[in-house]
Protein backbone atom coordinates (compact mmCIF):
# COMPACT_ATOMS: atom_id res chain seq x y z
CA UNK A 1 0.00 0.00 0.00
CA UNK A 2 1.67 3.59 -1.20
CA UNK A 3 1.24 6.39 0.91
CA UNK A 4 -1.73 8.25 -0.49
CA UNK A 5 -3.55 5.58 -1.58
CA UNK A 6 -7.04 6.95 -2.21
CA UNK A 7 -10.54 6.10 -0.54
CA UNK A 8 -11.93 5.21 -3.80
CA UNK A 9 -8.70 2.49 -4.63
CA UNK A 10 -10.09 1.43 -1.02
CA UNK A 11 -13.77 1.26 -2.30
CA UNK A 12 -12.62 -1.20 -5.46
CA UNK A 13 -10.33 -3.29 -3.02
CA UNK A 14 -13.36 -3.84 -0.88
CA UNK A 15 -15.81 -5.07 -3.09
CA UNK A 16 -13.16 -7.46 -4.33
CA UNK A 17 -12.75 -8.46 -1.11
CA UNK A 18 -16.42 -9.32 -0.04
CA UNK A 19 -15.72 -13.21 -0.67
CA UNK A 20 -12.12 -13.18 1.16
CA UNK A 21 -11.13 -14.08 4.25
CA UNK A 22 -7.80 -12.83 5.53
CA UNK A 23 -6.53 -16.66 5.44
CA UNK A 24 -6.65 -16.29 1.77
CA UNK A 25 -3.76 -13.71 2.36
CA UNK A 26 -1.90 -14.89 5.17
CA UNK A 27 -0.30 -17.82 3.65
CA UNK A 28 3.39 -17.26 4.60
CA UNK A 29 5.01 -15.23 1.88
CA UNK A 30 6.28 -12.11 1.55
CA UNK A 31 3.98 -9.19 1.22
CA UNK A 32 3.97 -6.86 -1.99
CA UNK A 33 2.71 -3.85 -1.60
CA UNK A 34 -0.34 -4.80 -3.45
CA UNK A 35 -0.96 -7.34 -0.79
CA UNK A 36 -0.84 -5.19 2.17
CA UNK A 37 -3.66 -3.36 0.45
CA UNK A 38 -5.34 -6.27 -0.01
CA UNK A 39 -5.27 -7.49 3.21
CA UNK A 40 -6.24 -4.24 4.96
CA UNK A 41 -8.72 -3.96 2.43
CA UNK A 42 -9.80 -8.18 3.81
CA UNK A 43 -9.84 -7.19 6.93
CA UNK A 44 -12.23 -4.17 7.12
CA UNK A 45 -14.65 -6.22 4.67
CA UNK A 46 -14.36 -9.12 6.93
CA UNK A 47 -15.68 -7.10 10.05
CA UNK A 48 -18.25 -5.17 7.94
CA UNK A 49 -19.60 -8.40 6.68
CA UNK A 50 -19.99 -9.67 10.38
CA UNK A 51 -21.82 -6.42 11.75
CA UNK A 52 -18.96 -5.83 13.58
CA UNK A 53 -19.17 -2.08 15.65
CA UNK A 54 -15.37 -3.00 16.16
CA UNK A 55 -12.04 -4.52 15.42
CA UNK A 56 -9.87 -5.87 17.44
CA UNK A 57 -6.06 -6.53 15.92
CA UNK A 58 -4.06 -7.66 18.82
CA UNK A 59 -0.61 -9.48 18.68
CA UNK A 60 0.15 -12.14 20.93
CA UNK A 61 3.23 -14.73 21.31
CA UNK A 62 1.24 -16.91 19.45
CA UNK A 63 0.07 -14.64 16.31
CA UNK A 64 -2.27 -11.98 15.73
CA UNK A 65 -5.28 -12.05 17.38
CA UNK A 66 -8.19 -10.67 15.08
CA UNK A 67 -11.57 -10.51 16.76
CA UNK A 68 -15.00 -8.50 16.01
CA UNK A 69 -17.16 -6.50 18.95
CA UNK A 70 -20.64 -8.09 17.35
CA UNK A 71 -23.86 -6.88 19.62
CA UNK A 72 -21.32 -5.34 22.00
CA UNK A 73 -19.61 -8.85 22.60
CA UNK A 74 -15.98 -9.12 21.38
CA UNK A 75 -15.52 -12.63 19.81
CA UNK A 76 -12.62 -14.50 18.34
CA UNK A 77 -12.58 -14.16 14.28
CA UNK A 78 -8.78 -15.57 13.19
CA UNK A 79 -5.73 -15.50 14.56
CA UNK A 80 -2.50 -14.65 11.86
CA UNK A 81 0.96 -15.29 12.04
CA UNK A 82 2.83 -13.14 14.05
CA UNK A 83 5.14 -11.61 10.99
CA UNK A 84 1.76 -10.25 9.41
CA UNK A 85 1.32 -7.58 12.50
CA UNK A 86 4.05 -5.06 11.57
CA UNK A 87 2.78 -5.22 7.83
CA UNK A 88 -1.11 -4.77 8.82
CA UNK A 89 -0.45 -2.01 10.85
CA UNK A 90 1.17 -0.76 8.75
CA UNK A 91 -1.05 -0.58 6.17
CA UNK A 92 -4.19 0.42 8.37
CA UNK A 93 -1.59 3.77 9.30
CA UNK A 94 -0.97 4.73 5.50
CA UNK A 95 -4.48 4.30 5.01
CA UNK A 96 -5.09 7.40 7.41
CA UNK A 97 -1.91 9.15 7.08
CA UNK A 98 -0.24 8.54 10.48
CA UNK A 99 3.16 8.00 10.52
CA UNK A 100 4.43 4.69 9.89
CA UNK A 101 7.88 4.81 11.75
CA UNK A 102 6.31 5.79 14.77
CA UNK A 103 5.35 3.13 17.20
CA UNK A 104 6.46 4.05 20.48
CA UNK A 105 3.13 6.50 20.71
CA UNK A 106 -0.22 5.75 20.58
CA UNK A 107 -1.96 7.05 17.35
CA UNK A 108 -5.51 7.94 16.04
CA UNK A 109 -7.27 9.18 12.63
CA UNK A 110 -10.26 8.64 10.96
CA UNK A 111 -11.27 8.19 7.71
CA UNK A 112 -14.64 7.79 5.14
CA UNK A 113 -15.44 4.71 3.49
CA UNK A 114 -17.89 3.09 1.05
CA UNK A 115 -18.50 -0.43 1.43
CA UNK A 116 -21.13 -2.38 0.66
CA UNK A 117 -23.13 0.76 -1.19
CA UNK A 118 -23.23 2.24 2.36
CA UNK A 119 -20.62 4.85 3.92
CA UNK A 120 -18.67 4.13 6.85
CA UNK A 121 -16.51 6.30 9.39
CA UNK A 122 -13.33 4.29 10.08
CA UNK A 123 -11.80 5.28 13.32
CA UNK A 124 -8.08 3.42 13.86
CA UNK A 125 -6.31 4.12 17.29
CA UNK A 126 -3.34 2.02 17.87
CA UNK A 127 -0.71 1.53 20.86
CA UNK A 128 2.23 0.42 22.09
CA UNK A 129 2.08 -3.33 23.40
CA UNK A 130 4.68 -5.74 24.48
CA UNK A 131 4.31 -7.99 21.61
CA UNK A 132 4.55 -5.05 18.93
CA UNK A 133 1.04 -2.64 18.29
CA UNK A 134 -2.32 -2.76 18.80
CA UNK A 135 -5.08 -1.22 16.63
CA UNK A 136 -8.66 -1.41 17.28
CA UNK A 137 -10.37 0.01 14.04
CA UNK A 138 -14.08 1.39 15.00
CA UNK A 139 -16.40 1.16 12.42
CA UNK A 140 -19.73 3.20 11.78
CA UNK A 141 -22.39 3.24 9.49
CA UNK A 142 -23.27 6.73 8.63
CA UNK A 143 -26.74 5.70 7.51
CA UNK A 144 -27.58 9.53 7.14
CA UNK A 145 -30.94 9.01 9.31
CA UNK A 146 -31.11 8.47 13.09
CA UNK A 147 -32.94 5.53 13.87
CA UNK A 148 -36.24 6.39 15.72
CA UNK A 149 -36.91 6.06 19.71
CA UNK A 150 -39.33 3.46 19.62
CA UNK A 151 -36.55 1.52 17.25
CA UNK A 152 -34.36 1.83 19.90
CA UNK A 153 -36.37 0.07 22.50
CA UNK A 154 -38.55 2.75 23.86
CA UNK A 155 -42.42 2.16 24.53
CA UNK A 156 -45.09 3.16 27.06
CA UNK A 157 -44.32 5.04 29.94
CA UNK A 158 -40.83 6.07 29.05
CA UNK A 159 -41.39 6.75 25.07
CA UNK A 160 -44.32 9.11 26.77
CA UNK A 161 -42.08 10.73 28.84
CA UNK A 162 -39.40 11.40 26.47
CA UNK A 163 -42.26 12.92 24.66
CA UNK A 164 -43.70 15.19 26.81
CA UNK A 165 -40.32 16.71 27.85
CA UNK A 166 -39.63 17.77 24.05
CA UNK A 167 -42.62 19.77 24.37
CA UNK A 168 -41.13 22.12 26.38
CA UNK A 169 -39.10 25.04 25.01
CA UNK A 170 -36.31 25.33 27.45
CA UNK A 171 -34.73 23.42 29.91
CA UNK A 172 -32.51 20.48 30.04
CA UNK A 173 -33.30 16.38 28.90
CA UNK A 174 -30.12 14.55 30.51
CA UNK A 175 -29.02 11.61 29.32
CA UNK A 176 -27.42 9.30 32.23
CA UNK A 177 -25.50 6.22 30.15
CA UNK A 178 -22.69 4.32 30.91
CA UNK A 179 -19.66 4.00 28.09
CA UNK A 180 -21.16 2.29 24.80
CA UNK A 181 -24.56 1.92 25.76
CA UNK A 182 -26.41 3.48 22.62
CA UNK A 183 -25.95 7.22 23.78
CA UNK A 184 -25.39 8.72 20.40
CA UNK A 185 -28.50 7.24 18.92
CA UNK A 186 -30.72 8.45 21.49
CA UNK A 187 -29.51 11.98 21.33
CA UNK A 188 -29.63 12.30 17.87
CA UNK A 189 -32.90 10.56 17.89
CA UNK A 190 -34.58 13.38 20.12
CA UNK A 191 -32.42 15.74 17.71
CA UNK A 192 -34.33 14.44 14.95
CA UNK A 193 -37.53 15.00 16.22
CA UNK A 194 -36.43 18.51 17.63
CA UNK A 195 -35.13 19.62 14.05
CA UNK A 196 -37.83 21.55 12.31
CA UNK A 197 -37.61 24.87 10.06
CA UNK A 198 -38.13 26.76 12.53
CA UNK A 199 -35.63 26.38 15.27
CA UNK A 200 -32.08 26.84 15.25
CA UNK A 201 -30.39 23.43 16.24
CA UNK A 202 -26.68 23.09 17.20
CA UNK A 203 -24.58 20.26 18.68
CA UNK A 204 -21.35 20.10 20.17
CA UNK A 205 -20.43 16.34 19.86
CA UNK A 206 -16.93 14.15 19.95
CA UNK A 207 -17.00 12.13 17.90
CA UNK A 208 -20.15 13.58 15.28
CA UNK A 209 -21.56 9.93 14.26
CA UNK A 210 -24.53 11.28 12.03
CA UNK A 211 -24.59 14.40 9.98
CA UNK A 212 -28.23 16.28 10.50
CA UNK A 213 -29.51 18.27 8.02
CA UNK A 214 -30.33 22.12 8.64
CA UNK A 215 -27.85 21.54 12.01
CA UNK A 216 -24.59 23.42 13.00
CA UNK A 217 -22.40 20.57 14.03
CA UNK A 218 -19.04 21.22 16.09
CA UNK A 219 -16.61 18.36 16.31
CA UNK A 220 -14.76 18.82 19.72
CA UNK A 221 -10.97 19.58 19.37
CA UNK A 222 -8.64 19.45 22.51
CA UNK A 223 -5.54 20.44 20.52
CA UNK A 224 -6.82 23.78 19.48
CA UNK A 225 -8.30 24.21 22.66
CA UNK A 226 -12.04 23.79 21.09
CA UNK A 227 -13.55 21.68 24.01
CA UNK A 228 -17.00 21.16 25.12
CA UNK A 229 -17.37 24.20 27.54
CA UNK A 230 -15.48 26.32 24.61
CA UNK A 231 -18.05 25.16 22.24
CA UNK A 232 -20.93 25.46 24.15
CA UNK A 233 -19.98 29.11 24.51
CA UNK A 234 -19.60 29.62 21.31
CA UNK A 235 -23.23 28.21 20.23
CA UNK A 236 -24.54 30.64 23.03
CA UNK A 237 -23.81 33.82 20.57
CA UNK A 238 -25.09 31.74 17.36
CA UNK A 239 -28.95 32.77 18.61
CA UNK A 240 -29.75 28.77 18.58
CA UNK A 241 -32.85 27.29 20.23
CA UNK A 242 -31.68 24.24 20.85
CA UNK A 243 -28.42 22.89 21.83
CA UNK A 244 -26.69 18.82 22.35
CA UNK A 245 -23.86 18.70 24.57
CA UNK A 246 -22.74 15.20 24.15
CA UNK A 247 -20.88 14.96 27.13
CA UNK A 248 -20.73 16.87 29.78
CA UNK A 249 -17.67 15.91 31.47
CA UNK A 250 -16.82 19.08 33.47
CA UNK A 251 -17.72 21.52 36.10
CA UNK A 252 -17.64 24.16 33.52
CA UNK A 253 -19.93 22.61 31.02
CA UNK A 254 -22.35 21.51 33.89
CA UNK A 255 -22.97 25.54 34.74
CA UNK A 256 -22.65 26.46 31.36
CA UNK A 257 -25.16 23.91 30.51
CA UNK A 258 -27.98 25.34 33.29
CA UNK A 259 -27.23 29.01 32.06
CA UNK A 260 -28.18 28.11 28.63
CA UNK A 261 -31.41 26.35 29.98
CA UNK A 262 -32.08 29.60 32.14
CA UNK A 263 -31.64 31.81 29.09
CA UNK A 264 -34.74 29.92 27.33
CA UNK A 265 -33.22 27.36 25.22
CA UNK A 266 -34.11 23.87 25.22
CA UNK A 267 -30.89 21.10 25.79
CA UNK A 268 -29.77 17.48 25.34
CA UNK A 269 -27.07 16.28 27.60
CA UNK A 270 -25.36 13.63 27.81
CA UNK A 271 -23.42 12.66 30.89
CA UNK A 272 -21.86 9.06 31.63
CA UNK A 273 -23.00 7.81 34.72
CA UNK A 274 -25.16 4.95 35.75
CA UNK A 275 -28.73 5.97 36.27
CA UNK A 276 -30.74 9.04 36.31
CA UNK A 277 -30.34 9.64 40.19
CA UNK A 278 -26.41 9.76 39.57
CA UNK A 279 -26.74 12.14 36.91
CA UNK A 280 -28.45 14.17 39.40
CA UNK A 281 -26.00 13.49 42.12
CA UNK A 282 -23.42 14.46 39.56
CA UNK A 283 -24.28 17.68 38.96
CA UNK A 284 -24.65 18.64 42.28
CA UNK A 285 -21.49 17.31 43.05
CA UNK A 286 -20.57 20.02 40.07
CA UNK A 287 -21.22 22.92 42.48
CA UNK A 288 -24.78 23.69 40.71
CA UNK A 289 -27.41 24.80 43.25
CA UNK A 290 -30.43 22.34 44.14
CA UNK A 291 -33.02 24.79 43.35
CA UNK A 292 -31.45 25.59 40.39
CA UNK A 293 -31.02 21.74 38.79
CA UNK A 294 -34.48 20.85 40.25
CA UNK A 295 -36.39 23.52 38.02
CA UNK A 296 -34.34 23.10 34.76
CA UNK A 297 -34.07 19.70 34.30
CA UNK A 298 -37.14 18.35 32.57
CA UNK A 299 -36.40 14.74 32.34
CA UNK A 300 -33.06 12.57 33.03
CA UNK A 301 -32.93 9.37 30.81
CA UNK A 302 -30.91 6.46 31.41
CA UNK A 303 -30.10 2.92 29.17
CA UNK A 304 -28.42 -0.25 28.43
CA UNK A 305 -27.85 -1.80 25.76
CA UNK A 306 -28.68 -5.63 24.96
CA UNK A 307 -28.38 -8.69 23.05
CA UNK A 308 -31.91 -9.53 21.18
CA UNK A 309 -32.78 -12.96 21.26
CA UNK A 310 -32.93 -14.95 18.16
CA UNK A 311 -36.99 -15.29 17.34
CA UNK A 312 -35.34 -18.03 15.12
CA UNK A 313 -34.43 -20.73 18.12
CA UNK A 314 -34.74 -18.96 21.34
CA UNK A 315 -36.02 -20.97 24.43
CA UNK A 316 -39.23 -20.35 26.54
CA UNK A 317 -38.33 -22.23 30.23
CA UNK A 318 -39.89 -22.64 33.92
CA UNK A 319 -37.86 -21.44 36.40
CA UNK A 320 -38.13 -22.86 39.28
CA UNK A 321 -38.86 -20.79 42.76
CA UNK A 322 -36.24 -19.95 44.38
CA UNK A 323 -34.66 -19.06 40.87
CA UNK A 324 -37.47 -16.67 40.33
CA UNK A 325 -37.51 -15.28 43.33
CA UNK A 326 -33.89 -14.62 43.32
CA UNK A 327 -34.71 -13.11 39.55
CA UNK A 328 -36.82 -10.59 40.75
CA UNK A 329 -35.14 -9.36 43.81
CA UNK A 330 -32.09 -8.95 41.75
CA UNK A 331 -33.72 -6.89 39.18
CA UNK A 332 -35.06 -4.32 42.14
CA UNK A 333 -39.05 -6.43 42.18
CA UNK A 334 -38.92 -7.11 45.84
CA UNK A 335 -42.73 -6.45 46.82
CA UNK A 336 -46.00 -7.51 45.96
CA UNK A 337 -46.76 -3.82 44.65
CA UNK A 338 -43.76 -3.34 42.23
CA UNK A 339 -44.72 -7.04 40.72
CA UNK A 340 -47.98 -6.09 39.81
CA UNK A 341 -46.33 -2.91 37.94
CA UNK A 342 -44.07 -5.48 35.92
CA UNK A 343 -47.24 -7.49 34.97
CA UNK A 344 -49.39 -4.11 34.06
CA UNK A 345 -46.31 -2.84 31.89
CA UNK A 346 -46.11 -6.36 30.55
CA UNK A 347 -49.90 -6.06 29.46
CA UNK A 348 -49.36 -2.69 28.32
CA UNK A 349 -46.35 -3.63 26.15
CA UNK A 350 -48.44 -6.51 24.42
CA UNK A 351 -51.70 -3.84 23.78
CA UNK A 352 -48.86 -1.73 21.86
CA UNK A 353 -47.46 -4.74 19.93
CA UNK A 354 -43.87 -4.22 21.78
CA UNK A 355 -43.28 -7.70 20.11
CA UNK A 356 -45.78 -10.30 18.13
CA UNK A 357 -46.22 -13.50 18.37
CA UNK A 358 -44.91 -13.71 22.01
CA UNK A 359 -47.54 -15.48 24.26
CA UNK A 360 -47.01 -13.40 28.10
CA UNK A 361 -46.52 -15.76 31.19
CA UNK A 362 -49.86 -17.42 32.22
CA UNK A 363 -50.18 -16.77 36.15
CA UNK A 364 -51.44 -13.06 36.50
CA UNK A 365 -50.17 -13.38 39.81
CA UNK A 366 -46.59 -14.68 39.57
CA UNK A 367 -44.49 -15.33 36.24
CA UNK A 368 -44.24 -18.26 35.78
CA UNK A 369 -42.11 -18.99 32.44
CA UNK A 370 -39.48 -16.68 30.80
CA UNK A 371 -37.32 -16.61 27.60
CA UNK A 372 -34.08 -17.65 27.38
CA UNK A 373 -30.88 -18.11 24.78
CA UNK A 374 -30.37 -21.44 23.08
CA UNK A 375 -27.41 -23.10 24.31
CA UNK A 376 -26.15 -23.86 20.92
CA UNK A 377 -27.89 -21.32 18.96
CA UNK A 378 -28.60 -21.74 15.66
CA UNK A 379 -27.17 -20.36 11.64
CA UNK A 380 -29.66 -17.32 11.98
CA UNK A 381 -27.14 -16.13 14.62
CA UNK A 382 -24.33 -17.82 14.37
CA UNK A 383 -24.73 -19.90 17.26
CA UNK A 384 -24.44 -17.73 19.64
CA UNK A 385 -28.22 -17.62 20.93
CA UNK A 386 -28.40 -13.47 19.84
CA UNK A 387 -28.95 -11.56 17.11
CA UNK A 388 -29.29 -7.56 17.05
CA UNK A 389 -29.44 -5.64 20.09
CA UNK A 390 -32.31 -3.10 21.64
CA UNK A 391 -32.33 -0.67 24.53
CA UNK A 392 -33.82 -1.12 28.18
CA UNK A 393 -34.68 2.32 29.80
CA UNK A 394 -35.86 4.43 32.91
CA UNK A 395 -37.13 7.71 32.36
CA UNK A 396 -37.79 10.01 35.30
CA UNK A 397 -40.04 13.39 34.42
CA UNK A 398 -38.65 15.78 36.93
CA UNK A 399 -42.11 16.45 39.03
CA UNK A 400 -43.18 18.71 41.52
CA UNK A 401 -42.40 15.93 43.88
CA UNK A 402 -38.84 15.09 43.03
CA UNK A 403 -38.11 18.85 42.09
CA UNK A 404 -39.16 19.30 46.15
CA UNK A 405 -36.54 16.13 46.76
CA UNK A 406 -33.84 17.29 44.89
CA UNK A 407 -33.79 20.87 46.63
CA UNK A 408 -34.04 18.68 49.97
CA UNK A 409 -31.20 16.86 48.73
CA UNK A 410 -32.71 13.59 49.50
CA UNK A 411 -30.89 10.24 48.98
CA UNK A 412 -31.20 8.74 45.30
CA UNK A 413 -33.42 5.51 46.90
CA UNK A 414 -35.97 8.29 48.09
CA UNK A 415 -35.77 10.11 44.76
CA UNK A 416 -36.11 6.90 42.88
CA UNK A 417 -38.82 5.54 45.26
CA UNK A 418 -40.79 8.38 44.70
CA UNK A 419 -40.24 7.91 40.69
CA UNK A 420 -41.60 4.20 41.11
CA UNK A 421 -44.44 5.32 42.76
CA UNK A 422 -45.80 7.86 39.98
CA UNK A 423 -45.54 5.23 37.73
CA UNK A 424 -42.24 5.65 35.79
CA UNK A 425 -40.16 1.93 35.36
CA UNK A 426 -36.50 1.29 35.78
CA UNK A 427 -33.97 0.00 34.04
CA UNK A 428 -34.48 -3.48 35.20
CA UNK A 429 -38.61 -3.61 35.57
CA UNK A 430 -38.21 -2.47 31.64
CA UNK A 431 -35.50 -5.33 31.21
CA UNK A 432 -37.94 -7.67 32.78
CA UNK A 433 -41.04 -7.11 30.96
CA UNK A 434 -38.38 -7.56 27.71
CA UNK A 435 -37.50 -10.88 28.94
CA UNK A 436 -41.62 -11.87 29.71
CA UNK A 437 -42.07 -11.01 25.97
CA UNK A 438 -38.97 -12.84 24.18
CA UNK A 439 -37.22 -10.40 23.46
CA UNK A 440 -34.24 -10.51 25.30
CA UNK A 441 -32.77 -12.60 28.18
CA UNK A 442 -32.53 -12.46 31.81
CA UNK A 443 -28.71 -12.92 31.52
CA UNK A 444 -28.18 -9.93 29.59
CA UNK A 445 -30.90 -7.74 32.09
CA UNK A 446 -28.66 -8.41 34.53
CA UNK A 447 -25.47 -8.69 33.40
CA UNK A 448 -26.18 -4.80 31.74
CA UNK A 449 -27.88 -3.08 35.36
CA UNK A 450 -25.74 -4.94 37.60
CA UNK A 451 -23.70 -1.91 39.25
Amino acid sequence: MARGTTSATLEKLLKRAEKITLADLSGGKKKTPTDVTELVATLLANGIRANASAIHIEPRSDGVHIRHRIDGVLTDAQILPKAIEPILIAGLKILVNLPVDEAELPQQASLTINAQSKPYKLRIATVPVEEGEKAVVQLTSLSGKAPSLSQLGYWGPSLKAIGESLVSAKGIILLAVPHDSGQAETMYSILSQLNTPGVSVATVEDPILYRISNTTQVQVNNRIGLGFAAGLKTLLRQDTNVLMVSNVQDNETATLTVQAALSGRLLVAGLHAPSSTAALEYLLASRIEPYLLAHTVKAVASQRTVRRLCDNCKQIYTPDEPEMIHILKTLGVKTAAHLQRVRDLEQQAIAEKLVVGSSPASDKGFIGSLYRASKDGCAECNHTGYKGTIGIHEVMPISEAIQSLIVSRATPEVITNQSIQEGNPTLQMDGLVKVILGITSVDEVMNATQA
